[in-house]
């Protein structure tokens, strides 16, 4: 199915509309992670929306390119996982977990 520019335009008003909400619960000092998930086929503007959810909220986007992070062997895409969260623990930052299909396979649509 393809998906026209309105319904693409669409969704990043209402990405932005997240990051307003997002930005008020930041500012509460509130503990627990904002988390929203993009999905649609390539070309609808996920990439897009992270980075002006993150400008908006003025926080940095760290876009993980999940096909990059997975590995054949046994624990090591575990291992990659944590490290990344590791670094990102006490961070104010927008995590992008990009090509997530390489982690989920092409069956979970």
């Amino acid at each position: 199915m393809k998906l026209n520019r309105t319904f693409a335009l669409s969704s990043l008003v209402l990405a932005m509309g997240f990051s307003a909400q997002a930005q008020e619960t930041s500012t509460k000092n509130t503990e627990s992670p904002v988390n929203q998930i993009l999905y649609g086929p390539p070309g609808t503007g996920k990439t897009l929306t992270a980075c002006l959810v993150g400008k908006q909220m003025g926080l940095d986007v760290y876009r993980v390119d999940l096909s990059q992070v997975v590995s054949k062997f046994i624990g090591e895409t575990e291992k990659n996982m944590a490290n990344i969260f590791d670094q990102a623990e006490n961070k104010n930052w927008i995590l992008f977990f990009d090509e997530a299909d390489a982690l989920f396979g092409n069956d979970a649509q």
